[in-house]
C-alpha cells in the first residue's frame, strides 16, 4: 500500500485551463489526462491525500459526473477540502465513498512519515502558525496546494512547504517518497519563490523562479 498527494485539480472548471495555461484544449482532455496519469500511478488499495479544490460543481460536471469520476479512480482518496470544494461539492465526494477532512492535518504515510498536509500553504500568518512545529524539521514535510504554483519546492519568508497540486507536478498525484526528496529541497531555498502582489477580486501570487536555471 502506498501513499500518494495532490490538490488542486478543478475538475469542470473551464476557466483553469486559460487562467493557470493548462495545456488542454478543453474539460474533457483536461479530466481524461488527469485520470490517465493518477490511474497509471495510484493502485486499487493505495491512499491519496487532495489538498484541495477538487472540483467545481456547475456547468462544466455535474453532482451525478463528479461521483462516477471519483469512483473510477484508484484508491482511497482522503479529500482535505480548499475554497472551491462546497457543500453541495462535498456530498458528492461522500456519494463516490471519499472522505472529507477540514483544515489542516498531520498525516501518515505506509512506513510512518508523518506530513503536515492542507490546503493552504504559510503564506498567511494563520496557516504560518499551524505550520510552524513542522518548519526546519527534515522528517516532517509541509504540503499545501492553492498557490497553483509551477515548482513543487517553495519558500516564503523563512517557511517552506511542497506544492502538490497538479500545476506544478506534470497533472499526477506525488509519491511519499518523491514529496521527502521534495522537501529537503525545499528546505535548502535560500530565497523566496513566490511574492504577492494585488490583483482583481485579491492577492495574486507570482512566480518568482519563472525563468530561472
Amino acid at each position: 500500500m502506498g501513499t500518494y498527494f495532490t490538490a488542486d485539480t478543478h475538475l469542470g472548471h473551464e476557466p483553469i485551463i486559460e487562467k493557470c495555461a493548462r495545456p488542454f484544449s478543453n474539460l474533457r482532455e483536461m479530466h481524461e489526462v488527469i485520470r490517465r496519469n493518477w490511474n497509471e500511478i495510484v493502485g486499487p488499495d493505495d491512499t491519496v491525500y487532495h489538498l484541495g479544490d477538487v472540483a467545481l460543481r456547475g456547468r462544466g460536471m455535474s453532482s451525478a459526473e463528479l461521483a462516477r469520476y471519483l469512483a473510477s479512480l484508484n484508491g482511497r482518496i482522503v479529500v482535505l477540502r480548499g475554497n472551491y470544494d462546497s457543500d453541495r461539492t462535498c456530498r458528492a465526494f461522500r456519494q463516490a465513498g471519499v472522505s472529507v477532512m477540514l483544515g489542516r492535518h498531520v498525516v501518515s504515510d505506509e512506513d510512518g512519515l508523518q506530513y503536515s498536509a492542507g490546503h493552504y500553504p504559510p503564506v498567511s500568518k494563520t496557516a504560518r502558525d499551524l505550520c510552524a512545529p513542522f518548519q526546519r524539521d527534515p522528517e516532517r514535510p509541509v504540503l499545501a496546494g492553492h498557490l497553483h504554483a509551477t515548482r513543487p519546492a517553495n519558500r516564503f519568508r523563512g517557511f517552506s512547504w511542497v506544492d502538490v497540486g497538479v500545476d506544478a507536478n506534470d497533472y499526477a498525484p506525488l509519491g511519499a517518497g518523491d514529496v521527502y526528496d521534495l522537501w529537503q529541497e525545499a528546505l535548502a531555498l535560500d530565497r523566496d519563490t513566490v511574492a504577492p502582489e494585488d490583483g482583481d477580486g485579491g492577492t495574486v501570487w507570482r512566480d518568482l523562479t519563472e525563468g530561472a536555471p
